[in-house]
């Protein structure tokens, strides 16, 4: 028997759709523009917009020995699309049977649940089992369900396509600025604050653990200049984000520590979302703690006067939107 993908009692309605699907890991501009094509041809048709996505990534299932991390949260990345203006944006399950399906039963599905009017899709879209389904079976499959299908090309800056894993190389070697050029906004982390060695404090530069719970692209050791967003409100507070082992005293476990500059209240158990502005320096040992410490202000001053040459609208969209505050719209490309 197979999957259902669309629980009848949550998504049985008679509404069309101009629709998309993909996994849409980091909504980088790519997907941006994409997702914009499908809010406009609905719009044109007088349709509703739809998005489907996976949860697990397939290869988190597939072939987790070589998934990749991933770049957000599925709360954030469902929230990232429907942002975009999408009206109905929808996680399916991926399990192995899933992704046993046959192209034709998927899109059977697919059909039965959204009505499909139109599905927008990129070049290099494949679906169903092995990767069976491309765009030309998509297309004949589009005259017996009775959709049109809509190719679009990927899209760069001229030098080289957007996409996930050029994200993901640039964060590798701590390019944080050109990670944010591809996503069209800061790459962010989100972590609890957690009891750690309190060595910040001791060394005059007080700072929040971050723990990360799962999967995801920690930038390339080294000290950045980041915006903080602690939940006690809505402001953002400049920060000194270190990533690394503690060379200077033989660390071995990669951390990640916020120094918010100017802030001083409890953080524990709190979230924290960090926003990556750009890299200061790599990470490196030193002969003694207070030659550490003489850098670290050097750090500082670098850091409090890169952030205070942030332009006022940065970083380029509703920061409500992606800290899951609240409703807002994202700019699209920049």
């Amino acid at each position: 028997m197979s999957p259902q993908l669309f629980p009848d009692h949550e998504y049985a309605n008679t509404d069309q759709h101009v629709l998309t699907i993909g996994n849409f890991d980091g909504v980088h501009r790519g997907h941006q523009r994409l997702l914009s094509e499908v809010v406009s041809a609905a719009r044109a048709r007088g349709a509703r917009s739809g998005a489907l996505t996976f949860d697990p990534l397939p290869l988190e299932v597939l072939r987790p020995d070589v998934s990749p991390p991933r770049l957000l949260t599925t709360d954030d990345r469902l929230q990232l699309i429907e942002a975009l203006g999408i009206d109905t944006v929808v996680p399916i399950h991926f399990t192995r049977e899933v992704a046993s399906l046959e192209a034709r039963p998927f899109i059977e599905q697919v059909a039965s649940a959204f009505h499909p009017v139109e599905i927008v899709v990129g070049a290099d879209f494949a679906f169903g089992r092995g990767r069976s389904g491309n765009v030309d079976v998509l297309h004949q499959l589009g005259e017996e369900f009775g959709y049109r299908l809509r190719v679009i090309e990927r899209i760069g800056d001229g030098a080289e396509d957007f996409s996930s894993s050029r994200v993901r190389s640039s964060l590798s070697v701590g390019d944080v600025e050109r990670a944010a050029d591809v996503l069209g906004r800061p790459y962010f982390l989100r972590g609890t604050v957690v009891e750690g060695q309190r060595r910040g404090r001791e060394l005059g530069f007080p700072t929040a653990n971050l723990s990360i719970t799962g999967n995801f692209l920690v930038p390339a050791d080294g000290i950045y200049a980041a915006m903080a967003q602690t939940r006690i409100g809505d402001e953002l507070f400049p920060s000194m984000v270190y990533v690394g082992t503690n060379p200077t005293f033989s660390g071995n476990s990669r951390v990640v520590e916020v120094n918010l500059i100017n802030f001083d209240a409890d953080l524990y158990g709190s979230e924290l979302v960090v926003l990556f502005a750009e890299r200061i320096r790599g990470d490196q040992r030193f002969a003694s703690a207070e030659q550490l410490i003489a850098q670290m202000h050097r750090d500082q001053e670098q850091t409090v006067a890169m952030l205070g040459s942030l332009s006022s609208d940065w970083p380029g969209l509703n920061l409500r939107t992606i800290l899951g505050i609240g409703k807002g719209a994202l700019t699209g490309d920049r």
